[in-house]
Formats: C-alpha cells, sequence, structure tokens
C-alpha cells in the first residue's frame, strides 16, 4: 500500500473498547517482523517465518487503547514469480481484528495512521 520494500514502518490506530475480544492478526498480516505495543508497552512480536502456524493473539485493555505496530521490512525480492506480488508491512484489509474465531464474528481494526 505504501511502496516501500524494506526498512521500517509504524502503524497506529485507536482500538474502541475490546469487551475482553483478543486481538488476531491473520497469518499473513505481517511481513516480516513486526513489535505489537500498546500505551508503550510491548505486548509481544510477530515473525513472518515463526515455527508457530496460524494466527496470534494478544489481549488488549478492555477501555480500549492507542495500539502500534513496528514493521521490520526485512529486504525485498530480487526474482522470481513473487518478484511482482510480494507486498511488505502490515498486509490486506482486515488482516488485524477483535475477536478470533470462537468468540464469534470477528471485527476488522481500521483507521491507521502510518509513519
Amino acid at each position: 500500500q505504501v511502496g516501500l520494500g524494506y526498512g521500517y514502518i509504524m502503524y497506529r490506530t485507536q482500538v474502541p473498547s475490546t469487551n475482553k475480544l483478543p486481538l488476531t492478526f491473520g497469518k499473513e498480516a505481517i511481513r516480516d517482523f513486526a513489535s505489537v505495543m500498546t500505551e508503550g508497552r510491548v505486548l509481544g512480536t510477530i515473525y513472518r517465518n515463526d515455527t508457530r502456524p496460524g494466527a496470534r493473539e494478544f489481549d488488549l485493555p478492555e477501555q480500549g487503547c492507542h495500539l502500534e505496530v513496528l514493521v521490520d521490512m526485512m529486504g525485498r525480492v530480487n526474482f522470481g514469480p513473487a518478484l511482482l506480488t510480494e507486498r511488505k508491512g502490515l498486509v490486506g484489509p482486515g488482516s488485524v481484528q477483535l475477536g478470533s474465531p470462537f468468540t464469534g464474528p470477528m471485527r476488522a481494526v481500521l483507521g491507521w495512521e502510518i509513519f
């Protein structure tokens, strides 16, 4: 979306009241590495090549918060079929959601500022 192939990029948004729903990042939401933070506190990290398959979940304060995701785009593809399709950063609309498949309908986290 931003057109960067490598470097760092910060995403920030305001998350409303969560009603104790987890924050869920889809399996392909982050490329390549990210630190997930709220109110200056690191909740955890996501690495594209992590050995844990599937979505990642984090607990947020129930009253809502500022959510920040610092993404390290570790490099670019220089050849092959992924050359035109490999995107970096926070990838895809709705790739970050409140809820999980076990809590009912999931709500996309939108309104991201990019720095």
